[in-house]
């Protein structure tokens, strides 16, 4: 387990060739292709894929992508409106309606469909998404078994049937259309559809194991971020109108909430970066050794498949790095306090060469969905709701019980 951030540096950035794999288990990707997607590559091939996808996440293409997204987020200030009836005031399980919004973004951006399911929570595409991380007993079984007998996965599914057969569906079925239709939208299905045609290495499948991992990673960890930033700011007022104003003021320099917008203000982005501090995605990054390492001014040598843990929920609680790190205090990322902090103790999205591809992608859905929920209501919270408890034997950061706001309307 690894929390010394000259360490962090060596295993991430520094040795990165030694330690490139993240040591998790390895499903059949011939029997289960959805599982074949770059969150599971392996050595060249996960550096091969890495290289090809990654001139789809430029800040140029993410930029094209936004006015998908804040369309979602305008549905998002809709649904919850339509709530109010003839009250000013009501209560909210956010976290529902962060994950339809999120959920219908990833549907619109990768998948190229308009599932609506702010309008329609029943929705099919709705209902399988929870079925994805879920934390399941089953699902734990079948990866436990594949680590200790690799052999295990020619026998083993991991990902439900259900959730399979549906993806494997819809997303081809959209390509098949925009192929015979010759359809052009500005979204993530068709610059990789235009890779493909560019790539011989871009199979079908491969497609789909990319869309599939860039829904699973976009929409929960998104919407608990988001969920986690409405709970700081219902019980920081101060804050909270702070933020708004903020939102209003640019909001009426550009017109509305673009991507220019959302990536101008400072408030905004400071907000997102203590949001991540405090609620990491992820608690943890895994890799494993993959060639011998001696670690430096040790007598250390760790061997071949030895595997590591950085626990950068425990790194972002480091009061060393972020005194009285409980509370929620955006000023800690002014460039000066950044400057001041050790490299490599804030690592939301990791860091090096394996970093996550969507990060640019999550920070301007987030902020988007932020910036448009907080300019139209105010967010309290009752006291017997500010306790909360994290659900373990969750692959990312979720709560054990859903997280109650009073939403007040906000006459523009």
């Amino acid at each position: 387990m690894v929390t010394d951030p000259e360490l962090v540096k060596n295993f991430l950035i520094k040795d990165f060739d030694h330690f490139m794999d993240r040591g998790l288990f390895e499903a059949d990707e011939t029997r289960e292709p959805l599982v074949a997607h770059l969150f599971n590559k392996t050595g060249s091939d996960w550096k091969r894929l890495r290289n090809k996808l990654s001139p789809t996440f430029t800040s140029g293409k993410i930029k094209y992508m936004t006015p998908l997204i804040v369309k979602c987020s305008d549905n998002l200030v809709n649904a919850i409106s339509k709530q109010f009836a003839d009250s000013n005031q009501i209560s909210l399980e956010m976290k529902d309606y962060c994950a339809r919004f999120t959920t219908d973004v990833i549907g619109s951006t990768v998948f190229g469909m308009e599932i609506n399911s702010l309008e329609n929570p029943d929705s099919e595409f709705r209902r399988i998404s929870q079925l994805v991380l879920t934390p399941s007993l089953v699902f734990t079984l079948k990866g436990l078994a594949i680590s200790l007998v690799p052999a295990a996965k020619s026998y083993l599914t991991i990902l439900d049937k259900r959730v399979s057969t549906f993806f494997t569906r819809v997303f081809k079925s959209n390509v098949m259309y925009r192929e015979d239709n010759n359809v052009q939208r500005n979204d993530f299905l068709n610059l990789i559809m235009e890779l493909r045609n560019q790539q011989k290495e871009i199979t079908l499948d491969v497609m789909l194991a990319q869309a599939f991992i860039f829904f699973v990673a976009g929409f929960e960890t998104s919407s608990s971020a988001l969920s986690f930033c409405l709970y700081e700011l219902a019980q920081n007022k101060h804050l909270q109108t702070k933020l708004r104003q903020e939102i209003l003021d640019t909001r009426k320099q550009h017109g509305e909430l673009n991507y220019e917008a959302l990536q101008s203000m400072s408030l905004l982005d400071k907000v997102t970066k203590e949001t991540l501090r405090k609620y990491p995605s992820l608690p943890q990054l895994d890799r494993i050794a993959v060639k011998e390492y001696k670690i430096p001014d040790t007598d250390i040598t760790l061997d071949v498949g030895t595997k590591i843990s950085i626990p950068i929920f425990a790194i972002h609680y480091d009061p060393e790095y972020y005194p009285n790190p409980d509370k929620f205090d955006p000023e800690r990322f002014i460039p000066e306090n950044v400057e001041a902090r050790p490299h490599y103790t804030y690592l939301p999205f990791g860091d090096g060469p394996r970093n996550c591809i969507g990060m640019r992608f999550g920070l301007i859905q987030f902020k988007s969905g932020l910036a448009h929920l907080i300019a139209n209501f105010e967010f309290s919270i009752e006291p017997e709701n500010q306790h909360f408890d994290y659900l373990t034997g969750s692959f990312v950061l979720q709560t054990v019980k859903p997280l109650v706001l009073n939403v007040k309307r906000i006459s523009q």
